[in-house]
């Protein structure tokens, strides 16, 4: 009030007002919080280049020796960015104008912060960049773009931008972005490979709180496209949910479920995020093992609905992801086999959500139903076997064999064997050893279909156990050793080896060495 009414006289005691506010703060997070609202209001009554020559005077300070004093002027750099943005017109000193755009606030005081010798001021300005993509101001995401953009690209919004829109503040309830490539005139001095390459050594610095708070401003970049989700940027976020700190893997697990929710259908993302969930499944943690499995929880297992021809967006991204875990990230399987005898016990698995499962069996995502079947049918008592024994039958008459879904379907066979009657057992015996003796097969499904025969010829006599056997090994064994021996022991047997032959060779090897069967005790 006292500013409005006196005007020009009052100006040299808010000067001095805003600098003992400043230099008086405390470093308890609550008191800068006011303090930083209340410096914003006094600067909002001042004109710009009153306004202009104390965002210099907060330049200067923001280098203080006194930590508490840098901490406070990164809160008043995200309290001044709220506000719109000063026209440059209304500042007729050249030299005073540069301090008024929010370029200036976000590039030379709260990004400077990052390389504070304190690790707190270092986290705080990072959790603040993270922040500041979230304000609805185009001109402050034209800024942090042209700190990590090195070809120009901006992030601006879908509405269209009148031309000279570059000087101007605008204000939207909402935020759709896009990536377009625009001239790099207003580019930054600073190098943006040089950025991010810091921000990425940043997620791994020796410090937790400041690599919680780079992961946040590395998953903002990454949500609104600032920077590329490549894999080198993606693996930095999902190799830090096995980060020696629990909070710090917590912190890991919540940002990839922040990034798989923005960009859904990223295949890159995707990626990431099972990569950084899936092993957390076996962490030593307790903590972070139960946040992974309620997270793969609610993201699969909950979304396995009634197949009705038309997926909503989140069961999409279910079968998306199983299907990487089919192909791409395989190597994840170890993980995530170890969820199922904890979600077993937790009774997930109900007859409704079998059948869900087999209902998708016949669909262009079939081979993330077979990976789940085959991780659960041996954890339930009551499984529609009729369409499992289907499959199997298309499977053995078909042609062409996706070897991943076989030793998924083999694996399911082995599972319900104790449950199928005698004959049905015997004729899938003999289909296995039909396929077995080709000596066609690659390795992943001579291992799956042996395993498969060695849980079909199991019984509560050893004694039969060990004949079915005896019986089904020898002959194996025998079979394999006459091909083996019509290829290598021949005349120039092994100079018309090929390819395709070399697999059979070595298929028939690996079979010939299959007495490995359990032994029944």
């Amino acid at each position: 009030h006292l500013v409005d009414e006196l005007k020009e006289l009052a100006i040299p005691f808010l000067q001095i007002l805003l600098q003992h506010i400043c230099f008086q703060m405390v470093e308890k997070s609550e008191y800068r919080n006011h303090g930083a609202q209340a410096v914003g209001m006094l600067t909002s009554h001042m004109t710009s280049m009153d306004y202009a020559h104390f965002v210099k005077w907060l330049f200067n300070f923001s280098g203080h020796s006194k930590m508490v004093h840098r901490l406070f002027s990164v809160d008043v750099v995200m309290v001044l960015l709220e506000h719109p943005e000063r026209s440059l017109d209304e500042c007729q000193d050249l030299e005073s104008a540069r301090f008024l755009p929010h370029k200036f606030l976000i590039q030379d005081l709260l990004f400077a912060r990052r390389m504070d010798v304190s690790p707190t001021v270092q986290g705080h300005a990072l959790s603040c960049l993270a922040q500041c993509l979230e304000l609805p101001s185009l001109n402050v995401t034209r800024a942090i773009h042209n700190l990590f953009s090195a070809t120009g690209a901006q992030t601006l919004l879908e509405e269209d931008l009148t031309a000279g829109s570059s000087s101007s503040q605008k204000t939207y309830r909402t935020l759709p972005f896009r990536t377009v490539e625009l001239s790099s005139a207003d580019s930054s001095s600073c190098d943006a490979k040089e950025n991010l390459a810091l921000l990425l050594r940043r997620v791994r610095d020796s410090k937790t709180n400041v690599r919680k708070a780079a992961l946040q401003a590395l998953v903002g970049l990454l949500k609104h496209s600032v920077i590329p989700t490549t894999w080198e940027n993606l693996e930095t976020l999902s190799e830090r949910s096995r980060d020696p700190a629990v909070s710090v893997k917590k912190k890991a697990l919540q940002c990839l479920g922040e990034l798989l929710a923005a960009k859904p259908k990223d295949s890159v993302v995707q990626k990431a995020w099972l990569h950084g969930v899936v092993p957390a499944v076996v962490d030593s943690e307790n903590s972070v093992q139960d946040k992974a499995l309620e997270v793969l929880d609610q993201v699969l297992l909950s979304q396995v609905k009634p197949e009705n021809h038309h997926l909503d967006d989140s069961q999409k991204l279910a079968w998306d992801l199983l299907d990487l875990l089919c192909n791409e990230c395989q190597d994840l399987s170890r993980y995530f086999s170890r969820a199922f005898p904890i979600w077993s016990k937790e009774n997930k698995f109900s007859p409704t959500f079998i059948s869900n499962l087999i209902s998708h069996t016949e669909t262009d995502h079939a081979a993330g139903a077979w990976l789940l079947l085959s991780k659960v049918v041996a954890s339930v008592s009551k499984v529609p076997y009729g369409k499992i024994l289907d499959a199997w039958d298309t499977m053995v008459t078909s042609k062409s064999v996706n070897v991943t879904n076989c030793c998924h379907i083999l694996s399911v066979i082995g599972d319900i064997a104790s449950h199928l009657n005698q004959d049905t057992k015997d004729r899938i015996v003999v289909d296995l050893m039909s396929w077995l003796k080709t000596c066609s097969l690659s390795l992943e499904v001579i291992s799956a279909a042996t395993q498969s025969l060695y849980q079909l010829g199991c019984s509560d006599d050893i004694k039969q156990t060990q004949a079915f056997l005896n019986q089904h090994c020898g002959e194996l064994v025998s079979v394999c050793e006459a091909y083996l021996t019509s290829i290598i022991l021949t005349e120039n047997g092994t100079q018309n080896l090929n390819e395709d032959l070399m697999d059979r060779v070595a298929g028939a090897a690996v079979l010939a060495g299959t007495p490995r069967f359990p032994s029944p005790m």
